[in-house]
């Protein structure tokens, strides 16, 4: 299993989701394809990336990132991970890839969004929140606003 990172058109261009599952180029469509005709992210005013999960040069999972160039809000917009390899850790590392690049590349003045369809005390609104508040204490200038689910989480420092 390898893990790489792709700006979204690059991501497109280079894997067939249909040819590695339909289930995966449907949430692809159905979600990530769907946020961005309705928030009309395009590549000008957005930063626009996923994070994907391979198997022998195939996706079996990605997370969706969109980073608002001059307001800088970063939405953490989707992450799937293929039903028969839940449970392994892939979200997590995909989440952990997507929160990497958004704390080392893009300024330190950010507003993440998280979206979660679970709970608030799923393993990955948990890790989320993790990362955010250590990145918070490692980096005092670097001024975090979290949000889950459109709830503003006040974050540990």
């Amino acid at each position: 299993m390898q893990f790489v990172s792709r700006d979204l058109d690059v991501f497109r261009f280079e894997f067939d989701l249909v040819s590695a599952s339909k289930e995966l180029a449907n949430n692809f469509e159905c979600s990530v394809l769907q946020d961005i005709r309705e928030s009309g992210a395009n590549d000008r005013e957005y930063l626009r990336w996923v994070m994907v999960a391979t198997d022998k040069d195939k996706p079996i999972g990605y997370c969706y990132f969109r980073h608002h160039i001059q307001n800088s809000h970063t939405y953490i917009g989707h992450i799937y991970v293929d039903d028969t390899l839940r449970g392994q850790g892939i979200a997590l590392k995909l989440l952990n890839m997507s929160l990497d690049f958004i704390f080392s590349v893009l300024p330190n003045v950010v507003k993440i969004s998280f979206r979660s369809e679970e709970h608030n005390e799923s393993r990955l609104v948990r890790q989320f929140l993790h990362r955010a508040s250590q990145q918070k204490k490692r980096d005092k200038y670097f001024s975090i606003e979290a949000f889950v689910n459109d709830r503003c989480i006040e974050l540990d420092t």
